[in-house]
C-alpha cells in the first residue's frame, strides 16, 4: 500500500513523539527543608518539615536503628507540617534526616535536603573551676561529665610537678565527677589542669582551671 503525503507526515509525527522527554513524576508539591541541629548527649531535639500540595502525605528517613515512625503530622488547609521528636539522643543518632512529601492526587513526590544532626557525646557538664592556694596546702579539681557507655577520665597539666593520679573509668554509671586530689603542693604544682573524657562516642576536654599561690 502506497503512503501518501498526509500518511508520511503522520508517521514522522509519531516517530518524533517516541523520543519526547517524559514526565517521571515530578514533584508538584512544595517543600520546608528542616534545618540542621547540634545538642548533647541525653537531649532532645525536633526536626519540622512543612509541604503544601492536594492531597499529601509525609514520611522521615534517618540513619540506621532510629525510628523515625513517630513522627505527628498537622493539616491546616493544603499544608502540612510534620514535626519528628527524638528524646535521649546518643551519638548513634547522628546522621542525616531527610523528609519525603508525596502527593497522592498525581503521584508527584519531593525529598528535602538533609537536616544534619551533631550529638555532643560524652559532654562535659561542670568544668573544673580555678583555686588559690598557699604552699603546703591540700586541694582538688572537678570535672563532671556524662555521655554513652565507658566514660575514662585523664587530667593534664603544663605545671612542672605532673599528673601523677591514673586514669579513672567510672564503669557505665552517666553522669559522674571525677575529682583530681592534689596533696601538700607547692609551687611546682601552679599551672593550668584540664581533664578529657572519652566515651563511646568520642572524646571531649573540659576548659582549663588554674591553680594559682597566695603569699601567706
Amino acid at each position: 500500500m502506497r503512503c501518501t503525503p498526509l500518511c508520511f507526515l503522520l508517521s514522522l509525527l509519531c516517530t518524533a513523539c517516541l523520543w519526547l522527554p517524559r514526565s517521571e513524576g515530578v514533584a508538584t508539591v512544595e517543600l520546608i527543608d528542616p534545618s540542621s541541629a547540634t545538642v548533647n548527649f541525653g537531649a532532645s531535639v525536633n526536626f519540622s518539615c512543612t509541604g503544601n500540595g492536594s492531597s499529601i502525605s509525609i514520611s522521615w528517613m534517618g540513619p540506621n536503628g532510629v525510628d523515625t515512625s513517630n513522627a505527628v503530622a498537622t493539616t491546616s488547609g493544603t499544608s502540612m507540617t510534620s514535626v519528628l521528636s527524638l528524646v535521649e539522643v546518643t551519638f548513634s543518632f547522628e546522621g542525616n534526616y531527610i523528609c519525603i512529601v508525596e502527593d497522592t492526587s498525581d503521584n508527584s513526590t519531593a525529598t528535602s535536603d538533609a537536616a544534619v544532626l551533631t550529638v555532643n557525646d560524652p559532654v562535659i557538664t561542670v568544668d573544673p573551676v580555678d583555686q588559690s592556694v598557699i604552699s603546703g596546702d591540700n586541694t582538688s579539681f572537678s570535672c563532671t561529665a556524662e555521655g554513652s557507655g565507658n566514660l575514662t577520665f585523664l587530667w593534664s597539666t603544663d605545671a612542672p610537678a605532673g599528673v601523677t593520679q591514673p586514669t579513672f573509668s567510672n564503669g557505665t554509671t552517666s553522669p559522674v565527677t571525677n575529682t583530681l586530689s592534689l596533696m601538700v603542693v607547692d609551687s611546682s604544682y601552679s599551672g593550668s589542669y584540664q581533664c578529657t573524657v572519652a566515651g563511646d562516642g568520642g572524646n571531649a576536654t573540659s576548659n582549663a582551671a588554674t591553680l594559682d599561690f597566695l603569699c601567706e
